[in-house]
């Protein structure tokens, strides 16, 4: 009896679990490890201005009139460092048995370079997901939860950027990030 609806897979390309997201100031490669994080999402999202014609209106044509991309996470971590990059601002301290975060007053937003690595697990090819230039996107709510691991939801958006962190010009259309395989 013939396979119905089954497609061609090839294993290699297929991978699971998490990765291991780096951060560091922008416009360098990001060397912290931003320790234990679920949930990793990485969102390219275009927006769209349509031209529609017609009665009743039909798609003609369209343009991107905004580009924007995303990276974000669940952070596991209590560290304050860390917190301060997922702000967007703030500065830290640590005195003796004390580590704090103040935040709060300041105009300015930090930018940040972002580092996405999952090594996948069929063929043991590496993703790296680039944010070359990147500020925090809205605060991070810390919830206090009964039965599971306290988690920090962080989200970052990319921001244009003319060079990578060697300094290398960017193409016109590759400014926000980079997604490769190295085989």
């Amino acid at each position: 009896m013939p396979d119905y609806n089954v497609p061609t897979v090839t294993p290699n390309n297929t991978t699971l679990g998490q990765g291991i997201v780096f951060i560091g100031p922008s416009g360098a490669t990001p060397s912290v490890d931003f320790g234990a994080v679920r949930n990793i999402r990485v969102t390219p999202e275009p927006t769209k201005t349509e031209l529609m014609q017609g009665a009743p209106q039909s798609l003609i044509h369209s343009f991107v009139s905004v580009n924007r991309a995303y990276m974000a996470f669940d952070m596991y971590e209590w560290d304050y460092n860390r917190f301060a990059y997922a702000l967007a601002a703030g500065q830290t301290t640590q005195s003796g048995t004390e580590e704090v975060v103040t935040f709060g007053g300041e105009p300015t937003v930090t930018t940040v370079a972002v580092h996405l690595q999952h090594r996948m697990a069929q063929s043991g090819d590496t993703l790296n997901t680039y944010m070359w230039t990147a500020e925090a996107e809205d605060a991070p709510e810390h919830a206090y939860a009964d039965d599971e691991f306290h988690t920090i939801p962080v989200r970052f958006q990319a921001r244009r950027s003319a060079t990578n962190w060697a300094g290398a010009a960017l193409a016109a259309g590759a400014q926000l990030i980079e997604v490769e395989r190295v085989l």
